[in-house]
C-alpha cells in the first residue's frame, strides 16, 4: 500500500521486465518510460505527471480534468475516456 496515496502497490509488469529490482533501476526506468510515453502523447492535449512517492501516474487535459492511473498498462484507456473516443497508440503518429 503506498504510504502517500492509499492506493495498492502495482505487481511487477511486463514493461518492467529486465529491469534489477533495486530502487534505483525501478526509479530510472520508471522516469525512461514517463519519458517516451510524454513523447508519444505530445501531439494529444494530454500531459502524463509522476510524482516519485507514489506508484500511479496522472493524466491531466489543459482544463484540468484528470485520471490517476495505478500503471502504465492503464494509459491507453485512460487517455480514451479523457479524449472521449477510441484511442488506438499503435496507429497514433509519434
Amino acid at each position: 500500500m503506498c504510504g502517500m496515496c492509499g492506493t495498492p502497490v502495482p505487481p511487477s509488469r511486463w514493461f518492467m521486465v529486465g529491469v534489477d529490482l533495486s530502487t534505483a533501476q525501478v526509479v530510472q526506468e520508471r522516469h525512461r518510460q514517463i519519458q517516451l510515453l510524454s513523447q508519444h502523447l505530445a501531439h494529444l492535449p494530454i500531459r502524463i505527471h509522476a510524482n516519485h512517492s507514489s506508484p500511479g501516474l496522472t493524466l491531466q487535459t489543459p482544463d484540468g480534468r484528470s485520471e490517476f492511473i495505478i500503471d502504465i498498462g492503464h494509459v491507453w484507456p485512460a487517455v480514451a475516456r479523457l479524449l472521449g473516443a477510441p484511442y488506438d497508440p499503435l496507429s497514433a503518429t509519434i
